[in-house]
């Protein structure tokens, strides 16, 4: 698992991130809120995860509950990224962040796919 600089730790009392490494798949798991107070953490390590040049990335988001405009920028950035360097991307979304990447017009720029 990667270590996160202490400057990036949210103070957030329901917030996880979680890397899970299998074969060629890369996935970060996050639980709570993505926004301000929390994207950097995420932002580290989605870019962490496509450093390692993967065959796919997994930004699994079945757990959110909260996403606002900085949720949605990093995973523009993190798709643009993902694509410059032939790595898949695709993002579990819960209902919420569906919602929100409709509501931006984006749905059919990121890979979404239901909760498994």
């Amino acid at each position: 698992m990667a270590i996160v600089p202490q400057d990036l730790q949210p103070d957030a009392p329901d917030f996880s991130v979680r890397t899970k490494v299998r074969g060629a798949t890369r996935t970060v798991a996050v639980r709570g809120e993505l926004d301000l107070g929390t994207a950097d953490v995420v932002g580290h390590r989605l870019a962490t995860a496509l450093q390692e040049h993967p065959e796919l990335v997994v930004v699994d988001l079945s757990e959110v509950t909260f996403m606002d405009s900085t949720g949605v920028s990093l995973l523009v950035r993190a798709r643009s990224r993902a694509e410059r360097h032939d790595v898949r991307l695709v993002i579990v979304a819960s209902p919420r962040v569906e919602a929100v990447v409709e509501l931006c017009g984006l749905n059919g720029v990121l890979a979404l796919v239901p909760p498994f």
